[in-house]
Order: C-alpha cells, then structure tokens, then sequence
C-alpha cells in the first residue's frame, strides 16, 4: 500500500519537477546576440521576466540568486523590474542595439536606451555561446571594472563605498554597493532643505557629501545610476517641475549645462521624483531624514505629472558660485499654506575632488558689503579666521572662527544672521528719523532766516 501511495505522489508530481527544470535552465534557441539583447529587453519591457530568464546564462542567474539573498533589491526580479521602469516610458525610442563583435564562444554587442532629446548612452553587453546557442553575461555586463588604480584619497574613499567602473561615454565612473537596482539619486536616502544657496540635498550616507553636490549623475542602461566626477560644487545638482498641486526633481546629467542648454533639457519620466506640495514642504521643515518615500508617486505615472507641471529649471551661476534656486520657496508657500524654515548652515561642505580643496561658499551674502572682510570690520588686529579681500574660499576648519563680532555692533557671521536682519532694520529707521529731523531743522533754518531779512515764505 504504501508502495502504491509512493508511485501516485511521483507521477503527480513529475509534470511540476519538469516545467520547474524548463524554467531555471536556459532556452534553447538560435538566434545571433544582437537578437539575444534585443529579445531580453523586450521581455522585460512587456513583463514577461520567465522569458527573459531564459535569455540569461547560468551563471547569470546563479549571480542574481546570490544578491537577492543579501538583498533583495538586488535580485533578478529587481533587475528586471528596474528595466521594466526604464524601458516602459513614452519618451523612449528605441533599444538601439550595434557593434556586434564575436568571437569563438564570446561576444559582445553595444547597447543604449534612446530617449528623445537625449545622446544614446552605450553600454557593452557580454554573451557566452554553448551547445544550445547564445547567452547574456550578466555579470561581466555588470561587473566592468576600471583599469585605473585610484589615484587619490577621495578615489580611494570612493572605492570602499562602491565600484569604480568604465564607461564608453563618460569614462571612469562611480556606482555605490550598498544599495539596490531600484535606487536612484536624490530620492530615497535623504531630504532637500532650503538653504540661502537655495535646495541642498542632505544624505544619509557617509559618500553623500561627495556625489551629490559634485559632479552628476547619469543613467547607464543595466548599470543603474552611475556618478560621473566632476570639480564644480552646488547645492543639489537637480531640475525642477511644478504645479499647484505637485513638485518634481531629476538628476541633471552629464553634458546639460547652465542657462539656455538647461532650458531644453528634457529627462525621460522615469528619471522623475513626484510629490504633493504639502508633503515635500513637510520633508523640507522637517527634523527627519527619508520622510517622504511613501508619499512618492510610482515611476509608471510619472510622465502624467511630467506633463501637467510646469519646468523650473536648477543650477545656475550667482555672483561667482552656483546655486539652485529655480523653484522659489515662495510658490510652494503659497500653494501649501506652510512656512518653509530656511536653514542657517554654520560651516560650508569641503570635499576633496582631485588634488584640490573646493569649498562651499554659500553662506556668504554678497550683497551686503560687510563680506569684503576688511580688517577694518574685526575688533583690534587680524584674527586666524581672517580672510583676505578677493579670496573666494573658506579654509576648513577657520568657517565657526569667523563668528566673531565685527566693529559694526550687531553684525554676526551667518548663524546670527536673523540679528544682522534686525540692526539693519533698526539702523534704516534711525537713519531715516535723524533724516527727518535734519530735514525740519533746515526748514526752520530758512524760516528764520526770510523773516529776518523780509522775505516770503
């Protein structure tokens, strides 16, 4: 009897154990590898993932089976989805798929996602070849390190956080380790705060203060969100869109300048960050970090509010150094019906990029003629945190010494800025009292003086 009970389970479960075995394992097929590529991605665009499993070898899947239990943002279904999200947007035109190169049992081909308005950023894809046919590598497409030792400390720092990787277009790049396919900058490990330098983008992460205020970041096909190095520092480097109801940022990426390139930049809708008005005033005030990922609208509907907003702009040059100002704090004031707390940082970010010290300046005013630093404006002789008239940067370390009072009785550097505000406007109406006052005198002045000598009024 139990022989018989044993039989029936095997042939019951025999259909199941095969169809399971068809879909782990590759398919057979004869198709070229430009055509394997091509094919991959496009199961991915319509969701068939099962099929587009098939196109992977086995290493491939053994690799993504390995991440997904560390992380499972880092599986082949987030992959996969990751795709879904960057291939299923109107803006897209084509997967451009060239420069097929073959060897014995290797090959690759050269593949870019071709969005309007944007170049075509090729990425190499690798392919293996056995007895059933042609496919993809995964892991060599994913793994394309750089030759480059690093050069420098902040290279070096960079290289502990993530992968230092080579790509066609833009050389070296960056891409962190700790986070998954999914992730993208600017979005879900920090906040923006709204600073005097306008929107500053605070992360949670130790590289933070690094890639997101220098240098940008750029889409690369299968290699996710990659950071491309660069010397020029600003707040958040972010575009901007708008409407009574919703307030979008994206990545500004390599090759857009300031000014008129910035005005026909147009990144793809799944590059897009949506939030209500009210939520991302709420995340801006807020004491808290991460605060708004749930509110965030899903990245399939992001081209709808890409269309129904209005484009702002980001970065551009102000009296010598870059700020992100484009969408004003008083907009969203009044759309939300919340004041926006500006923050008072009181020592400006230094990173190291290259050989050189690039310091943040944006917690000087220039308007006020206060920030020439004469010696003058210091009690007694010159301190260790005096800066010489025209030098531009702030040493680290000497931004806290320059919180000394100056000659001018109220004036504080930055964190007292709010008293500096209030001198002035008691400095305005004494100058305008005594203003007065000297304007009456002289009236009674020339009074006096006509009526002594018999002159009309």
């Amino acid at each position: 009897m139990k022989k018989q009970i044993i039989i029936v389970i095997c042939i019951l479960l025999a259909p199941l154990v095969f169809l399971t075995s068809c879909q782990s394992a590759p398919i057979e097929q004869t198709f070229s590898p430009s055509q394997i590529v091509a094919a991959f991605y496009q199961a991915c665009k319509s969701g068939s993932y099962d099929l587009a499993k098939g196109y992977l070898s086995t290493s491939s899947i053994n690799f993504f089976d390995q991440q997904g239990k560390q992380d499972p943002d880092k599986s082949l279904q987030a992959f996969m989805e990751y795709c879904n999200n960057s291939l299923a947007v109107p803006e897209l035109s084509n997967v451009l798929v060239q420069g097929e190169k073959i060897n014995s049992n290797s090959a690759s081909v050269d593949t870019a996602f071709v969005y309007q308005k944007m170049e075509p950023n090729f990425v190499p894809h690798f392919l293996v070849k056995d007895e059933k046919g042609w496919y993809l590598d995964m892991v060599s497409t994913l793994e394309q390190l750089s030759n480059d030792a690093p050069k420098n400390d902040f290279e070096k720092e960079l290289a502990n956080s993530g992968q230092w990787l080579k790509h066609p277009n833009y050389g070296n790049v960056w891409r962190p380790k700790e986070v998954g396919y999914n992730w993208q900058p600017y979005c879900n490990d920090g906040k923006f705060l709204s600073t005097k330098d306008g929107w500053q983008w605070e992360s949670e992460r130790d590289w933070g203060k690094r890639v997101f205020h220098y240098g940008r970041w750029a889409q690369a096909g299968p290699l996710g969100w990659v950071w491309v190095p660069d010397d020029d520092y600003a707040p958040s480097w972010v575009t901007w869109r708008a409407n009574d109801e919703y307030v979008g940022w994206s990545p500004i990426p390599p090759g857009f300048g300031l000014n008129d390139k910035e005005k026909s930049f147009s990144p793809p809708s799944n590059a897009w960050v949506f939030l209500p008005t009210r939520e991302f005033v709420a995340m801006v005030n807020s004491n808290d970090k991460s605060t708004y990922t749930k509110s965030r609208k899903p990245i399939k509907e992001s081209h709808t509010y890409v269309n129904n907003t209005t484009y702002y702009g980001g970065v551009d040059s102000y009296q010598g150094r870059l700020v992100n100002n484009a969408l004003s704090t008083s907009f969203l004031e009044e759309r939300s019906g919340v004041k926006i707390v500006r923050r008072i940082l009181s020592a400006p970010i230094a990173a190291k990029v290259g050989e050189e010290i690039l310091q943040n300046t944006r917690d000087r005013d220039d308007d006020d003629d206060y920030d020439d630093y004469d010696n003058n404006y210091y009690k007694g002789k010159k301190h260790k945190g005096f800066i010489p008239p025209g030098q531009d940067r702030i040493a680290p370390g000497q931004a806290k010494k320059l919180g000394k009072k100056f000659d001018r009785p109220g004036y504080y550097y930055e964190k007292n800025e709010h008293k500096h505000d209030r001198f002035l406007d008691k400095e305005e109406r004494r100058a305008l009292k005594q203003a007065i006052k000297e304007e009456k005198k002289r009236d009674r002045k020339d009074r006096k003086y006509n009526k002594h000598h018999g002159r009309d009024d």
